[in-house]
């Protein structure tokens, strides 16, 4: 075999895929077999299986090279772990391993047992797509036997593909000829895309009428929060160290919102060892007191402490589940409750609403981070629930505001000073993603993050110390620059780019087609004030008109000006939306052309001429 027809081109395929998940275990086993096709695919040879280090386990790692004729080189060498993510309190962990003698022609082989905790056994699905084309695929469930269990297939099955079916305790279904996935800049979450079919455990058979059985989920888990917030007792002594009986309601909500926050949050630490974990233990059965007391909880559980203590406090706050949308779109016609998978706090005060979750941290009061923002939410009741969307902040909200001061010098390199605001969920995620990193790490974030925003080699330094620990809705950061060689020089003239920072949308939707939406997290704006000091002696000859460009859902603009022997360029870019139909690229495409030749304008600079002495 030296070609797949159905995917042409294709560097790799796997003959055969199969997993086989086992709930009642908490284990699942994964078999795969790769046709090596082209040079480029023996990169495949380069074995990676990722897995969230504290919910789960890779074991029984055993792989081989079958050569081109058919003779067998079992692999014997060291498996490696590694960290390539760290977000959200998340570490996700990689194994990797090298598999011998792959040539073109070959085919690898490899298995591996993963196990689970037990919030992910109650998270099953099969994911029937990966990154190269799927010749067969075998796909095996055995069920948790503690709850009844539904499944559905969100963006439906592959072509020619027929449903699960339970036989003899399992589940099971066969995929055949499925493409391999696309991958793209700037797309919602692959899982939210991939075929794949999700399973739902439930406390007992639900409603199939979708009405009917969200009505009966919100009543009955009201009722367990209920239980867990019942403590008004402990609730009031607690507020006896927050608030003043005598603070406005806002007053109350801010200490209130605040201090829960200061309650460790065990979701959010860093890797810790068995002994830490087994003292940070849950109990099942805790409620808000408890949570309190001890001083530490989930993420969870902190949220809802927060939601005791309010209406202690006698303030209006509501419970809502909300479904996140880091890694699927929820759909409530599917009636699959663990969609809905964390919560936030709807607090009314005066004429407004304001969305809280206190269990994320460093987020601010009325700020939700990205995932929660503009998401489907059900607010929980006594005699149901109620639909609605959580906020999502304006692209004015959340910002990164740029401001320069740099001298050109003769030889054509700017040196000076920036200042960098992230406001908003940009402050947030920043602050989230480097939690538990030490101060050099953070350091050499930020660094790495302005040299990316500039398309020369520079050379950058953090003069500051950034606030990362709070929550408040900016993160500042300053830093000296210099930029080598930024403007050219020839002769008595230099030749002077216009702006500085426009590396990272110069280089945004370069390609002509696009098959995925566009899925840019949440609204934003670019700010930029750059002020250049020319070099004695230098003017422009000339400056570029006003440039702008306006799609309808995203903004440019870049405007330049020259006073006094200083060059100020005002630069904004902003897109108001987050989610984008793939029919919308082709304007999306043709803006980022229109910045990229806004960005790209250049200045001309000459020695001014002098008045001859008489």
């Amino acid at each position: 075999m030296t070609a797949e027809p159905k995917a042409p081109g294709a560097s790799a395929i796997y003959l055969y895929r199969q997993v086989d998940r086992d709930d009642h275990a908490g284990e699942e086993t994964n078999m795969l077999a790769v046709k090596i096709l082209t040079e480029e695919g023996r990169d495949r040879a380069n074995v990676q299986i990722a897995y969230e280090r504290n919910h789960e386990g890779i074991t029984g790692i055993e792989a081989r090279t079958i050569r081109a004729d058919g003779t067998i080189v079992k692999f014997d060498g060291k498996v490696y772990d590694s960290t390539i993510v760290k977000a959200r309190g998340v570490k996700v962990m990689v194994k990797t391993f090298t598999l011998p003698e792959v040539q073109v022609g070959s085919i690898i082989e490899y298995r591996y047992r993963r196990t689970m905790s037990m919030g992910l056994i109650y998270d099953s699905q099969w994911l029937l797509e990966d990154d190269l084309f799927t010749k067969h695929g075998v796909f095996t469930l055995r069920p948790s036997e503690s709850f009844p269990i539904m499944w559905s297939w969100p963006v439906g099955l592959p072509p020619g593909t027929q449903p699960p079916e339970r036989k003899t305790g399992r589940i099971s279904m066969e995929v055949h000829d499925v493409p391999a996935f696309v991958t793209e800049e700037y797309m919602p979450p692959e899982s939210a895309l991939k075929y794949r079919v999700e399973f739902d455990y439930e406390w007992e058979m639900p409603e199939r009428d979708s009405e009917k059985f969200w009505t009966h989920f919100a009543k009955e888990r009201f009722k367990s929060i209920d239980d867990f917030i019942d403590h008004r007792r402990a609730m009031e002594k607690a507020l006896t160290q927050i608030i003043d009986p005598s603070d406005a309601p806002d007053v109350r909500l801010q200490k209130i919102y605040y201090r829960v926050q200061q309650v460790r949050n065990v979701d959010y630490l860093p890797e810790r060892s068995d002994e830490e974990r087994e003292r940070d233990k849950i109990n099942p059965r805790d409620d808000a007191g408890d949570v309190w007391s001890r001083g530490y909880g989930n993420g969870y559980q902190i949220t809802w402490l927060f939601l005791a203590l309010a209406r202690a406090a006698g303030l209006q706050a509501d419970p809502v589940e909300v479904s996140t949308r880091d890694r699927y779109f929820f759909n409530r016609e599917l009636n699959n409750a663990s969609a809905l998978n964390t919560n936030v706090v709807r607090i009314h005060l005066g004429d407004k609403d304001i969305y809280a979750d206190p269990g994320t941290p460093h987020a601010p009061l009325g700020l939700l981070p990205w995932f929660e923002s503009g998401v489907a939410g059900l607010v929980l009741a006594k005699t149901g629930g109620t639909w609605i969307k959580t906020p999502l902040p304006s692209e004015k909200e959340s910002r990164i505001d740029r401001s320069a001061t740099f001298a050109l010098s003769d030889e054509g390199s700017l040196e000076g000073r920036l200042v960098v605001t992230f406001t908003g969920l940009h402050a947030l995620t920043r602050r989230l993603s480097m939690r538990n990193e030490d101060a050099r790490a953070r350091k050499e974030e930020l660094e790495d993050e302005v040299k990316r925003y500039v398309p020369t080699g520079i050379d950058v330094t953090l003069t500051n110390a950034p606030d990362w620990g709070a929550s408040s809705s900016t993160l500042r950061a300053e830093f000296d620059i210099r930029v080598p060689g930024f403007a050219e020089r020839a002769g008595s003239r230099m030749l002077l780019p216009l702006s500085v920072f426009r590396a990272e949308e110069g280089t945004m939707f370069t390609h002509a087609e696009r098959v995925r939406p566009i899925y840019f997290e949440f609204p934003y704006t670019h700010e930029d004030t750059v002020v250049i000091t020319l070099p004695a002696g230098f003017e422009p000859t000339g400056l570029p008109d006003p440039f702008t460009r306006d799609a309808g859902a995203v903004h440019y603009r870049n405007i330049a000006d020259f006073h006094d022997g200083k060059l100020t360029e005002r630069r904004h870019v902003d897109a108001v939306g987050y989610l984008y139909p793939v029919t919308a690229y082709g304007p999306l495409h043709q803006f980022f052309q229109g910045v990229r030749a806004g960005d790209e304008e250049q200045v001309v600079l000459t020695r001014a001429k002098t008045n001859a002495s008489h």
